[in-house]
């Protein structure tokens, strides 16, 4: 709900066979880099801009930002390389 995501959608998205195997873990804790890559292939396409950044450092931290102005107490960052890390740090710290 917090996203304005579809339930049903989401329901779907639930049920697959490997998430539903988990009985509650976290997938990304516990799948493997295939795996995910399937789940992700199952995402509503309209979930990803409303849920994900991408983009140079300014443009994420931008992004990231928002997402804590609005209220997430957590960020969590998958993909990002470690040459890409520092600079995005360096603008987050700056925007604080």
């Amino acid at each position: 709900r917090a996203n304005g995501w579809d339930e049903a959608q989401l329901a779907r998205y639930r049920s697959q066979p490997t998430l539903v195997d988990l009985g509650g873990l976290p997938a990304d804790k516990h799948l493997s880099r295939d795996q995910l890559i399937d789940l992700c292939a199952a995402l509503p396409p309209s979930w990803l801009p409303s849920s994900s950044v991408r983009g140079d450092a300014a443009t994420c931290s931008a992004q990231l930002t928002g997402y804590l102005q609005a209220g997430a107490d957590e960020l969590i960052l998958h993909g990002v390389v470690g040459e890409r890390l520092g600079p995005l740090v360096r603008h987050m710290a700056e925007a604080s």
